[in-house]
């Protein structure tokens, strides 16, 4: 995304939007988590506050995060609380 749009909550409504669609697969075919690799540590920050784990907590670096589907409505309702 263009650092223009940067802080105007596009990406939280474009994520908000992925793990609805998410949960909704869910129902229909189970799935343990939704995965994503972050482009850098402020990245991985972001993700980390929408409650997405690292892979390998120790690791300051490691970029490979993950929400369980078990975990997706509270990420929901704090997305929407945030709004």
């Amino acid at each position: 995304m263009d650092a223009t749009h940067a802080g105007l909550g596009v990406g939280t409504a474009l994520v908000a939007h992925v793990l609805a669609t998410a949960a909704e697969i869910n129902t229909k075919a189970a799935c343990r988590a939704v995965v994503v690799t972050a482009l850098h540590a402020r990245a991985r920050q972001w993700w980390e506050r929408l409650g997405f784990q690292s892979f390998h907590p120790d690791d300051p670096t490691d970029t490979d995060l993950y929400l369980l589907t078990s975990e997706i409505d509270a990420t929901l309702d704090a997305i929407q609380t945030r709004a």
